[in-house]
């Protein structure tokens, strides 16, 4: 009997301890939940949209994606409204262990605090559109769950890429565009082997070589590096990227050639190279790339217009003007049928117009003028759509007299 009552008196204190244990867990969690609706509310940001800040229960509020637990897993912010005037300072991020996906946008001023380094848990970023101040924080690079950085259109943003962004292995998207970013792009980039979208244009500060070690980056498809202030060549490991589908190196300083294994990245469909300083012709091998839409190079192209051109049937903007490229003009520019706006001024192509322009039966746009051109212009107006613009100006050419008039005469500009 005496061995019942102790069993009994030892299962009443477990039960005992168990609810005190779990009552104080419940108060804990309650105290945690109303620090984070405390450190939601002093930001202020949410009495713009009109909600009702005052009650508890923060996961109802607009912008605010929580789990089961109550833990707050998403921040989504983008005002754009007159008199909204908020930044980041505002919100401590350390009270959001389990933060992971912040959508903040139309934040003025102030910097992205170091802390932000502690939300080990975050597999998406934006900060943009809001003006911060400061350089981006190393702490970044403790952020090895990321798979979406953006931190585009900040404009104030200077100094380096932190180096320590190569940590970043699971990063698919990175976008630091419309930034004040400087120095040179850090070769550790080369380190985000996962990445398809890069984008750095619009920091024209940016400056240096384009790394090598962005050649092991093979699942790329979208790199966006123009605007800026890049230097050196085209590196010879772009090569590996055979995943790439739009690339764009314009307006910076990049000398050298164009790199004949850019015509086997089979797999693009936009190429801009224009306002570089690039030399040497283009190369016979661009004739692989049958699936390219935009070919736009303005530089110190010499050379001849390859015939494999005509490979490319999917072309729809050709521009290669203000270049000194010789030589005819092939007559396999016939076989573009998408083709709408070729532009190929101001060169040195001499000979006659090929009649196979003919072929090309939506163009709206035809440049050809301040060239070394002769002969006759053949009958192009009639597949021409009106409002269409053609220039043949500054060449050496006689017009052709068709059916005793010239089409479209008020907007055609001939000689």
């Amino acid at each position: 009997m005496k061995m019942e009552w102790v069993v009994l008196v030892v299962v009443l204190s477990i039960c005992m301890l168990l609810m005190i244990s779990s009552s104080a867990a419940v108060a804990t969690n309650n105290a945690q939940v109303e620090a984070k609706a405390e450190a939601l509310r002093n930001t202020t940001w949410w009495e713009w949209m009109g909600n009702t800040t005052t009650s508890h229960d923060h996961c109802s509020w607009d912008g605010i994606t929580c789990n089961r637990e109550g833990q707050v897993v998403g921040i989504t912010i983008s005002y754009n409204y007159p008199g909204f005037h908020s930044n980041l300072s505002q919100l401590k991020f350390s009270s959001f262990p389990s933060l992971l996906h912040p959508n903040l946008t139309y934040l003025c001023g102030s910097i992205i605090p170091n802390e932000i380094g502690t939300l080990t848990k975050l597999t998406y970023l934006r900060i943009s559109d809001c003006a911060p101040d400061g350089e981006l924080p190393v702490s970044l690079g403790n952020l090895t769950l990321l798979e979406h950085l953006d931190l585009s259109y900040n404009y104030f943003f200077s100094g380096a890429i932190p180096p320590s962004i190569g940590n970043l292995k699971n990063l698919i998207h990175l976008n630091l565009s419309s930034n004040s970013l400087s120095d040179v792009t850090p070769p550790s980039l080369g380190y985000l082997t996962n990445m398809i979208y890069l984008d750095l244009h619009f920091n024209y500060e940016l400056s240096g070589v384009i790394p090598s070690s962005l050649g092991n980056l093979t699942n790329m498809e979208y790199l966006y590096l123009n605007f800026n202030q890049l230097n050196g060549s085209i590196p010879f490991e772009i090569w590996n990227l055979k995943n790439l589908v739009e690339l764009s190196l314009s307006h910076n300083s990049l000398v050298g050639t164009i790199p004949s294994s850019l015509g086997y990245l089979t797999n693009l469909t936009y190429i801009h190279l224009i306002y570089n300083q690039i030399q040497g012709p283009i190369p016979f091998s661009f004739g692989h790339l049958t699936n390219l839409a935009h070919l736009l190079d303005h530089n110190n192209l010499i050379g001849v217009l390859p015939p494999s051109l005509g490979n490319l049937i999917h072309l729809n903007v050709l521009d290669i003007s203000r270049n000194r490229i010789k030589g005819h003009i092939p007559l396999t520019i016939g076989n573009l049928s998408n083709l709408t706006s070729p532009d190929l001024s101001d060169n040195l192509i001499h000979g006659k117009i090929p009649s196979q322009l003919q072929n090309l039966k939506i163009l709206e746009k035809l440049r050809l003028s301040h060239n070394k051109l002769s002969g006759h212009i053949p009958p192009l107006s009639i597949y021409i759509h009106f409002g269409s613009s053609i220039d043949f100006s500054h060449n050496d050419l006689e017009v052709w007299d068709y059916d005793g008039k010239i089409a479209y005469e008020d907007i055609i500009e001939l000689l």
